[in-house]
Order: C-alpha cells, then structure tokens, then sequence
C-alpha cells in the first residue's frame, strides 16, 4: 500500500515507500546499514518501513560476527536497536511502527537468551517499550 487515503496525501504528503525501492536504496548504503554504530534518522518514517529493514540488517551483522559470545550478540543487538531513530507526526503511523519495530524484537531477544522469548527472561528486553516515538 503506498497510500492510505487520498485526503492524507492532500493534508500531510504521505506517500509510503514500496519494500523494493527501501531495498534498493539500502543496498546504495550497505556497509553502514550492516555497521553495528552507524546512525539512521528517518525524518518521516511512516508504518517503519526503513527502520524494520536497518535493524534487521544490523542484527544479521551481529548475528554473523558475534557466533561465539551470547554476551557480545546481546551487547551489538541492543546496539543496533539504540542506533535507529524515527520522526513521525501521524499517530496511526506511530503506533503501526512501534508495532512493526516491536516485531523485531523476538529476534534481539534470541540474540541476547538464544530462546525465542516464549518464556521471558528477566534480562529479555520484550519489555522496551519505544516511548522516544511520540
């Protein structure tokens, strides 16, 4: 879906980027989206689209080079995540993102406990919440 409504497009501009063109111009900038310490501001970051495919670039990089240390994969997921920032002014926009980046989390949760956070551990972070996206 590119757009929600014509009246949005009208009042806000908002037009949303298509999974292959986020793709592609990732692919533009592949050695920072897979450098754990590297920082995105999405300005308009709409449903998430740039910010699901970053961070789920950054922990296939963490999940790539960290094989040996739970520790360390915990350490650089949580990393990737703290190095990802979005901009939004619609509220339905927020809450789709958070929900598509809470989405990620099971991924980062299994990076840090090895287990899909079927049964949190205390340390899991499935409790973060994205409150910095008001």
């Amino acid at each position: 879906m590119l757009v929600k409504s014509k009246q949005r497009v009208s009042d806000h501009g908002e037009v949303f980027t298509p999974p292959w063109m986020v793709e592609a111009m990732l692919d533009l900038v592949r050695a920072e989206t897979e450098r754990l310490d590297s920082r995105f501001l999405e300005p308009a970051c709409g449903s998430g689209n740039f910010l699901v495919r970053i961070l789920q670039r950054k922990l296939a990089a963490v999940e790539l080079k960290y094989v040996q240390s739970d520790f360390e994969r915990g350490h650089y997921a949580l990393l990737a995540l703290m190095c990802i920032y979005g901009i939004e002014l619609l509220h339905d926009n927020i809450a789709e993102c958070r929900a598509n980046l809470l989405g990620v989390l099971p991924t980062i949760c299994a990076s840090i406990n090895r287990t899909a956070c079927a049964a949190p551990h205390p340390t899991c972070c499935h409790k973060t919440s994205f409150t910095a996206m008001r």
